[in-house]
């Protein structure tokens, strides 16, 4: 704990005063560094394979040839097989147009030098739980606004609940349930509408309504490649696209449901359909809830702490060590 206290300042946080602060001016300033360094690491680890790399936007057309178009103007690139990795981009709504200051996404979020002081956070899944829980660590007085009937849609209700009680004693203000409808700027702040007829004021507002796939973004004109209408590019079970000899991987690629293990042999096995702690903990009964796809359909369910040890992934053990 000691080396670590004498390190923070690098990261923006003075320890000096009875309450620390952050600096995001000087947070993002090592932010900037690591980013620099990795992508440095990584262009050598390229040129160390032999890999000729090309800064631009490509696009693909017929017979696999790849413009990019990039500073020095257009390069044709040609080859047998192609991989698409466009990745995402995230989701904005209607009535929130993002600027970067007042109203921002999780990409622009990212790069603040100050802490608002007032912020709504649009969205009740992962992102939007974890940005609001990062503002209010900050200091900022954080509204969380999700249309669903709770936050954390898709997760287990009691997992949802458990964050749900965090944020209650971290003073985040939770409304589920509510639609929101624009807002309205005023000098350097603006008013959010939400629910039936309520307001909140706030100095920036966070969408974090999830992201989509930017498979539109590759060209692809005169391919056989097919996007469907929320931008995923249709792929087989081996990520092979409509077009003999192009991939898409990541969060690019519409995997198909895979089949039974028992069709094809070399398929790996399925999750089990239900995970328990063997043995079983004092007092502790099995429960259904319904839970993330691929993710245990039931669990065992115990006031014991040895039933916190069921290895359910990083984000589950987060979950637990934050209402502890």
């Amino acid at each position: 704990m000691l080396r670590t206290v004498r390190g923070a300042a690098e990261f923006g946080v003075a320890t000096g005063r009875v309450e620390p602060t952050v600096d995001l001016a000087v947070s993002q300033v090592r932010k900037q560094k690591v980013i620099d360094g990795m992508v440095k690491g990584l262009g050598s680890l390229l040129a160390g394979r032999d890999v000729t790399v090309y800064d631009g936007t490509g696009r693909l057309g017929v017979d696999h040839v790849v413009t990019v178009d990039g500073p020095d103007g257009p390069v044709v690139v040609a080859a047998d097989h192609v991989v698409l990795a466009t990745g995402s981009t995230p989701r904005t709504i209607p009535g929130f147009e993002v600027d970067g200051s007042l109203v921002v996404t999780s990409d622009e979020l990212l790069s603040i030098t100050e802490v608002p002081d007032r912020v709504a956070v649009i969205g009740g899944g992962a992102i939007g739980c974890e940005f609001a829980s990062m503002l209010a660590d900050y200091g900022s007085a954080v509204t969380l606004l999700e249309a669903a009937a709770e936050i954390l849609p898709g997760c287990d209700i009691d997992v949802a609940k458990t964050v749900r009680r965090s944020f209650r004693r971290r003073r985040i203000d939770v409304h589920s349930g509510v639609p929101v409808h624009g807002h309205d700027p005023s000098d350097a702040a603006t008013t959010v509408r939400f629910g039936d007829d309520s307001t909140v004021e706030v100095d920036l507002v966070v969408v974090a309504v999830g992201r989509r796939p930017r498979g539109d973004s590759a060209g692809l004109v005169g391919t056989r490649v097919v996007v469907d209408e929320r931008g995923f590019i249709q792929v087989d079970d081996r990520l092979r696209t409509g077009e003999p000899g192009v991939y898409a991987v990541g969060r690019l690629a519409a995997r198909p449901h895979p089949p039974p293990a028992s069709h094809h042999s070399h398929s790996r096995p399925l999750p089990p359909p239900c995970v328990r702690v063997s043995p079983p903990p004092p007092a502790a009964t099995p429960q259904a809830r319904p839970m993330v796809a691929g993710a245990p359909t039931c669990f065992w369910v115990s006031p014991h702490p040895s039933a916190a040890t069921l290895n359910l992934g990083r984000w589950w053990q987060v979950l637990l060590r934050a209402s502890g």
